[in-house]
């Protein structure tokens, strides 16, 4: 019974973080179906709403409304809303400023107390006159081209949502496993539908937003709430989504363990896309991608604790145990340390990351939800 529990362990482990990936890839190469493409020559310019959250952005709201006014985009086709969680800072004044200098075309919407982005962002929905709106945020930098090439995926009326492509400015960590992360998404866009979206860039057409929640992360609802209304949730390679790196590594677990306990939830609240006989393969990769992975961390103590209980029983057990110690060792040095080398970098935002996946489920089972958000320094 031990040595099933820990050789299923381990199998659970290498299933989500390679078995999975590998299976996407195989089912890409079989699959009749083609990778969107719509750069066609068809002129497609519908109406655009982009949505900007932000909460005490006093330092970097100018910098990104400057960026987005930049976009490649017809004048008379796009509004820039700046969706404020009640900033209490210079934001809203700031953001009052380019309303007046580009005569409406940059509207405020703020809260007058604090509700949580995916409030602020509902507010901004409700005003919004696009036919499809973009979501960012003001640490996301984006090229002059990218709204052009993220809405020119609509074309296609099977398309629901876009995301755009996270780029970590820098070498960590994050920055490798966000470079796997963007691999996966692409292929399980190819085979119908990515799982989720990042919160730097996506967009959705506006009928898949009506009902929007306040209190379930906007991003990842939005892919869900696509594959609901019988739409494709697909990822664009080209639309590149560029911001810093956080400055302060410490905080990433805090970030992490928010945004999980969030995605924990809005899992739950759409555990019928669970439904293999009803969503096909899009099932399989919810299972995989988002709870199989969320459950890793079971899988670590699981094989600890069978391992330790094996092992005096052969030597297989000792060399099993020590490999254990050491990879944790190495992987605690890599978190901890900042150590320089990639690799260990890599084992330690493994280890960082599904430590703050165990504090989550703790978290989700006392009731904590993260309605109101706190902002990452980048």
């Amino acid at each position: 019974m031990l040595t099933l529990i820990f050789w299923s362990s381990v199998f659970g482990i290498v299933y989500a973080y390679f078995g999975y990936p590998i299976s996407l890839y195989l089912l890409t190469k079989t699959s009749l179906k083609k990778e969107f493409n719509w750069s066609d020559g068809t002129v497609y310019n519908p109406f655009v709403s982009i949505i900007i959250s932000a909460c005490n952005e006093e330092n970097k709201i100018k910098v990104k409304l400057d960026n987005t006014l930049e976009l490649d985009y017809p004048v008379q086709k796009l509004e820039i809303i700046v969706a404020s969680d009640a900033s209490s800072d210079n934001t809203d004044k700031i953001v009052e400023r380019y309303e007046h200098i580009t005569e409406g075309k940059v509207l405020l919407v703020r809260l007058p107390k604090k509700g949580g982005k995916e409030a602020a962002q509902k507010a901004a929905v409700k005003i919004a006159k696009g036919e499809i709106l973009v979501f960012t945020d003001t640490s996301t930098s984006l090229k002059p081209y990218v709204l052009r090439q993220i809405i020119g995926n609509f074309v296609d009326e099977r398309v629901g949502g876009v995301d755009g492509m996270s780029k970590v400015l820098g070498e960590s960590g994050e920055s490798a496993y966000l470079k796997y992360e963007n691999k996966i998404r692409e292929w399980e866009a190819q085979l119908g539908s990515t799982v989720s979206f990042g919160g730097c860039l996506f967009a959705a057409r506006k009928e898949i937003l009506v009902d929007f929640a306040t209190d379930l992360q906007s991003d990842f609802r939005t892919a869900l709430q696509t594959v609901t209304h019988g739409k494709q949730a697909i990822i664009d390679r080209k639309a590149i989504a560029e911001f810093a790196d956080t400055k302060d590594p410490s905080k990433e677990f805090n970030r992490k363990h928010r945004t999980i306990v969030r995605g924990i939830n809005n899992l739950f609240h759409h555990l019928y896309l669970l439904n293999p006989f009803k969503y096909g393969l899009f099932s399989y990769q919810l299972f995989c991608h988002k709870l199989l992975k969320w459950l890793i961390p079971f899988f670590m103590i699981g094989a600890a604790i069978s391992n330790l209980l094996l092992l005096f029983t052969s030597p297989i057990w000792i060399v099993m145990a020590f490999l254990q110690v050491l990879f944790y060792w190495l992987a605690t040095a890599g978190w901890l340390e900042k150590e320089e080398n990639i690799l260990f970098r890599l084992m330690g935002f493994f280890l960082m990351s599904n430590m703050s996946i165990l504090y989550a489920w703790y978290s989700y089972l006392k009731g904590e939800r993260f309605v109101t958000w706190k902002v990452t320094e980048r």
